[in-house]
């Protein structure tokens, strides 16, 4: 697959098994057709996120949600997720030091 003034990149599907793969397919056609390159308009809008280690707060990851850029319907989750404590898995220590994204 070619992208105008982006090169070439190769997609390669793969499943545990046939069936796996072929449940997926679909989604995955679709993904792939919606590539293209980005317009000028695209580079204009996109803004870089980093990350930086902080200490754990007393108010848990709420409260690093309310100050994070990702969306915050999902900040929360999305935090967790990326210090491994999605599902359920514990909460860090008070002090303790956990990712976060900036702007």
């Amino acid at each position: 697959m070619s992208a105008p003034d982006a090169g070439t990149f190769w997609l390669q599907y793969v499943a545990r098994d046939a069936a796996a793969r072929q449940r997926a397919e679909p989604g995955l056609v679709e993904a792939e057709s919606s590539f293209r390159a980005m317009t000028a308009a695209d580079r204009a809008a996109a803004k870089p996120w980093s990350m930086r280690t902080v200490p754990y707060p007393r108010g848990g990851f709420a409260e690093l949600a309310k100050s994070s850029p990702l969306p915050p319907a999902r900040a929360e989750a999305q935090l967790k997720l990326l210090n491994g404590v999605y599902g359920g898995d514990g909460e860090p220590r008070v002090g303790q030091l956990v990712k976060v994204v900036v702007n």
